[in-house]
C-alpha cells in the first residue's frame, strides 16, 4: 500500500477504494454514522438522553452492590432474572424526568450546601466521628468515582430531591387510613376449635385401575423426568487443596505464639493510670517527689487532675498505640510507678493499678485448628499459580481429567443431576462445589462447551465439563407407580376431609354447638388471636382464615401436612377505640412514607407521560451483555 501511494494514480484509485469502503459502512448501517439517533443512546427522556455507558456503569455497580450483600458472584443472567436490567433503567429514567423537571423549574443548589451533605454523610466520617478526607477518597477510589463526578452527581441528586419535598412537605394522612391501619392491626379475635383428623373419614383404599390412569394423566407433568447433565468437575479452592497434615509442628507452635492472646484466649490485661506535664523538668521533679514518698495520687492532686482524667482504660499490649508508654506500663508490677517518657504528647509517668494476667488455650487443644488455618493460607497463595497452569493446559484442549492427574487435583464425578441438584433417585448430590453458581452455569452451557472458570466465593475456581444431558421425558405410569398412588391417597384424604369439614361448618353456622359437631374430639377456646400470628394449633394460614370468617360464623382450613382440617367458629372480633396517639409511631411513619411513594410516583409517571419516552432495545441489551432475543 506504501509503494502504491507513492505516485498521484496510486493515491486516487486508495483514496477511492477508501471512499466506496466509507460509503458501504454508511449504507449497511456500521455505527449510524450519517445518522443522528446513535446506537450509543439507551433511552430518549424527552431531551435527555440515556447513554450505554450511563446504564453499564450503574447496571455493573448494582451487580457489585449484590456481590457484596449475598457474598458470591452474580452472574449477567442471574441479574436479568431478577429484572435488575429494568431496574436500573427505571431508577435512570426517573432521575432523567426529575433532573429535565428540575431544569425547568429552574432549581439549584448550593456549593456550600452541596460540600455539608458530604462532610455530614456518615459513610465519609473517620474515627473522630467527623468528616475523613482520607476515607472520603479511599471509598470513592473504591467505586470508580473521581471527586468532580461524586461532587456532580451528588449535586444533581440534591436538586431533584427538592422535587419531592416540595410534593409532600406538610403531606397529612387522612385520619380514616390510619384509623383503617389501627383496626387492621389492633383487631382481636377468639375461637372455639377442634381438629378433624383422617381418623374422622372412610380409608381412601386403592384406586381403581382406570381412575388411576386417568389421575395420572391429568397430572402428567408433575412426575415429568427433569433434564439431567453429568459433569466432571475440577475444584481449585483453599479447602480442597489444603493439607494440614503436612504442616509442621514447629511452624504451628510459631504460630500459636504469635496469635495466641487474641485467637486462643485473653491477653494480659492492665488497668493504667496516666500524668501528664508540660516539660521534662516538670516530669522529672514529679518523679524525684514520687521517689521521696510522695504518692502518684498525691502529685495528681497537686497538679489539680481529677482521677477520672488520670485512667487510661484496662487495655492489652496491643492497644496502646505509644511505644514509650506500652513498653514502660508492661514491665512493671502491679502498683509500679514509671519513669519519666518521652510520651508521643509530651512528657508522662504511668502507673499500673492493676494486672489480669493472660488466659490461653494449650498449645495441644488448638493445634488442629492452626494447622489447618496455615494450610488455607497456603493453599491460597498456590491458587493464582495452579490457576494459569490449568488454564494454560485448557487452551491447548486437554480435558479435565488429564489435567488433574497432571497436577495431582482431585477430579470430581457427577453422574447425573438435575437443576435442584438432586441425582435420579431425587436425592440431594453431596459436595458439589459453589453449587448454586456450578449448576446456573451448567445447565446454561452445552456439551463440547469451552465453560469459562467459575470464581469462588472463598477465592477459588471450578473449571467443569458437561459429558452427557439426558432430556427432559415424560415418564410412563409403570415408572412412576408408587409416587402416583401415594399421591392419588393424598389428595383423595385431603378431598374427603374438606368435604367432612364442610359438613360440620354447615352444622354450626345452623346453630350446632361445637362441642355437638366435635362428636366427642378436643374443643379448644383461644382467645386474643393476633392477626397474623399463629397460636396453640392454629397456624399462620389458619389465622388468615379465621379473620376472613365473619364473627359468629363457622370456617376450616387445613393443616400443613394435608392429613387434618381444624374447624373453627369465631366467638368474637374486638377492636380497642381509636384516638389521637392510638396507632404505633413506627406504623404512623410507614404509611405516611408509603403514601408519600405513591404520589411521588403519580407525579413522576405524568412526567413521563408529558415528556415522551423511547427505549433503544439493542442497546440495552449491548449495554448489559445480553444476548439478541
Amino acid at each position: 500500500m506504501r509503494n502504491a501511494t507513492a505516485g498521484w494514480v496510486g493515491r486516487i484509485v486508495v483514496g477511492l477504494l477508501f471512499g466506496l469502503l466509507i460509503i458501504s459502512f454508511a449504507v449497511w448501517g456500521i455505527g449510524d454514522i450519517f445518522r443522528g439517533y446513535g446506537r450509543n443512546t439507551v433511552a430518549m427522556v424527552g431531551s435527555t438522553e440515556i447513554t450505554m455507558d450511563q446504564l453499564r456503569t450503574a447496571y455493573q455497580n448494582e451487580i457489585q452492590r449484590l456481590t457484596r450483600q449475598y457474598r458470591r458472584p452474580i452472574t449477567t443472567d442471574q441479574a436479568r432474572a431478577m429484572g435488575l436490567d429494568a431496574q436500573v433503567l427505571g431508577r435512570l429514567v426517573t432521575d432523567a424526568v426529575l433532573d429535565q423537571q428540575a431544569k425547568t423549574m429552574g432549581l439549584g443548589i448550593t456549593d456550600a450546601w452541596v460540600i455539608r451533605s458530604i462532610e455530614n454523610d456518615p459513610n465519609f466520617r473517620g474515627p473522630s466521628g467527623r468528616f475523613d478526607r482520607a476515607q472520603f477518597a479511599d471509598i470513592l477510589r473504591n467505586n470508580g468515582l473521581s471527586e468532580a463526578a461524586y461532587l456532580q452527581d451528588q449535586r444533581a441528586a440534591l436538586t431533584r430531591r427538592q422535587i419531592p419535598s416540595g410534593i409532600s412537605g406538610g403531606l397529612a394522612v387522612p385520619e380514616t387510613l390510619r384509623e383503617v391501619a389501627f383496626r387492621f392491626g389492633a383487631e382481636r379475635r377468639s375461637v372455639d376449635y377442634f381438629v378433624l383428623p383422617a381418623t374422622a373419614i372412610t380409608e381412601p383404599g386403592t384406586p381403581e385401575p382406570a381412575e388411576l390412569e386417568r389421575f395420572f394423566n391429568e397430572r402428567k407433568t408433575s412426575f415429568r423426568a427433569p433434564e439431567y447433565r453429568s459433569l466432571t468437575v475440577l475444584a481449585l479452592t483453599p479447602e480442597t487443596l489444603a493439607k494440614p497434615d503436612a504442616v509442621s509442628d514447629a511452624d504451628a507452635r510459631a504460630r500459636y505464639e504469635q496469635v495466641k492472646g487474641t485467637q486462643f484466649g485473653a491477653p494480659e490485661r492492665r488497668q493504667l493510670q496516666q500524668l501528664t506535664f508540660p516539660d521534662d523538668a516538670a516530669a522529672a521533679a514529679a518523679a524525684a517527689a514520687i521517689k521521696a514518698g510522695k504518692s502518684f495520687d498525691d502529685i495528681a492532686k497537686e497538679r489539680g487532675v481529677a482521677e477520672k482524667d488520670l485512667d487510661l482504660g484496662t487495655v492489652s499490649r496491643a492497644e496502646i498505640f505509644d511505644p514509650a508508654v506500652r513498653d514502660a506500663a508492661f514491665s512493671l508490677v502491679a502498683g509500679g510507678v514509671s519513669e519519666p517518657l518521652k510520651g508521643r504528647f509530651g512528657p508522662v509517668i504511668v502507673r499500673v493499678a492493676s494486672i489480669t494476667p493472660e488466659a490461653v488455650k494449650p498449645y495441644e487443644e488448638v493445634a488442629t485448628t492452626i494447622k489447618r488455618e496455615l494450610a488455607l493460607a497456603k493453599a491460597r497463595s498456590e491458587i493464582a499459580d495452579l490457576h494459569d497452569r490449568i488454564e494454560d493446559q485448557r487452551a491447548s484442549a486437554k480435558p479435565l481429567d488429564e489435567i488433574a492427574q497432571s497436577l495431582g487435583v482431585t477430579l470430581t464425578t457427577i453422574d447425573g443431576i438435575d437443576r435442584q441438584g438432586n441425582d435420579k433417585a431425587g436425592k440431594p448430590v453431596a459436595a458439589v462445589p459453589d453449587r448454586e453458581a456450578l449448576l446456573a452455569a451448567a445447565f446454561a452451557s452445552d456439551m463440547g462447551a469451552d465453560n469459562e472458570a467459575l470464581r469462588t466465593a472463598d477465592g477459588g475456581y471450578v473449571w467443569f465439563d458437561i459429558t452427557a444431558i439426558d432430556a427432559s421425558r415424560d415418564r410412563p405410569l409403570d415408572e412412576v407407580k408408587p409416587a402416583v398412588i401415594a399421591l392419588w391417597r393424598s389428595d383423595e384424604i385431603a378431598n374427603r376431609l374438606a368435604a367432612k369439614a364442610r359438613e360440620l361448618v354447615t352444622k354450626i353456622d345452623g346453630g350446632e354447638a361445637v362441642a355437638a359437631a366435635a362428636a366427642g374430639l378436643p374443643v379448644k377456646s383461644v382467645d386474643q388471636i393476633q392477626r397474623g400470628v399463629a397460636r396453640d394449633e392454629l397456624s399462620e394460614p389458619a389465622v388468615t382464615q379465621i379473620f376472613a370468617t365473619y364473627a359468629g360464623k363457622a370456617g376450616s382450613v387445613a393443616v400443613a401436612d394435608g392429613n387434618a382440617r381444624v374447624v373453627f367458629k369465631v366467638t368474637s372480633a374486638t377492636v380497642p377505640p381509636f384516638g389521637p396517639n392510638a396507632l404505633d409511631p413506627r406504623l404512623d411513619e410507614q404509611i405516611s412514607l408509603a403514601v408519600t411513594d405513591d404520589l411521588l410516583t403519580q407525579y413522576v409517571r405524568r412526567l413521563q407521560n408529558e415528556m415522551g419516552i423511547t427505549v433503544n432495545q439493542q442497546a440495552l441489551r449491548n449495554a448489559i451483555g445480553a444476548a439478541a432475543e
